[in-house]
């Protein structure tokens, strides 16, 4: 039996591989929600604001933003990579990015 789920989690891993998957911390292509109950309302790779603030944002190409709850304005500090962003707010949340130096 253990032999059997070895083998399947080899096949799991050779398979997101082959398909261009990512395997980063144990996360494939993960859903993360951004908590907006964190009072910093910046979204960088330092700060433990998704998740339920028990996470940092897991910087891949693979990772799916979720913004739900009321609207906010977001900050993205930083070089950020994501795959889709998703907005479930009543009224609408905006994410700005700070102007770039010249």
């Amino acid at each position: 039996m253990l032999r059997s789920k070895n083998l399947i989690c080899a096949r799991s891993i050779v398979w997101c591989i082959l398909t261009g998957g990512i395997v980063s911390a144990g996360k494939v292509c993960a859903d993360q929600i951004y908590d907006q109950t964190n009072a910093s309302h910046v979204w960088d790779t330092a700060t433990s604001n998704w998740d339920g603030s028990t996470a940092t944002w897991t910087n891949t190409l693979t990772n799916n933003a979720i913004f739900t709850g009321t609207a906010q304005a977001v900050d993205v500090n930083g070089a950020i990579n994501v795959n889709n962003i998703t907005f479930n707010s009543a009224a609408g949340t905006s994410v700005t990015r700070p102007p770039m130096a010249p």
